[in-house]
């Protein structure tokens, strides 16, 4: 049986240029996927999230805010009516 080695990236231990980084920022901005990303940066999904953290940058999807509506007025209720039944009584 025989053991196999782990294949590891050209750009292994390399530092991050400033066309990389750039790439990540703008491919961050267009909402596109991490894997993606790191595909298109040559990089692992390991080495993309250090870069980001580094870097300051979040790879977290930004979710839209809904804005609060003015909470409604509450409409004055009439006199409490009374039921059908008659008064219940306890024996």
């Amino acid at each position: 049986m025989s053991k196999s080695k782990k294949t590891v990236a050209e750009n292994h231990g390399q530092k991050v240029t400033s066309k990389e980084l750039a790439l990540i920022k703008r491919l961050i901005k267009e909402h596109t996927p991490t894997v993606e990303i790191a595909k298109a940066a040559g990089r692992s999904l390991t080495a993309l999230r250090k870069i980001t953290f580094r870097a300051g940058l979040s790879l977290r999807k930004k979710v839209a805010k809904v804005k609060a509506t003015a909470p409604k007025k509450a409409v004055k209720k009439s006199a409490k009516k009374t039921s059908k039944r008659g008064p219940v009584l306890i024996h």
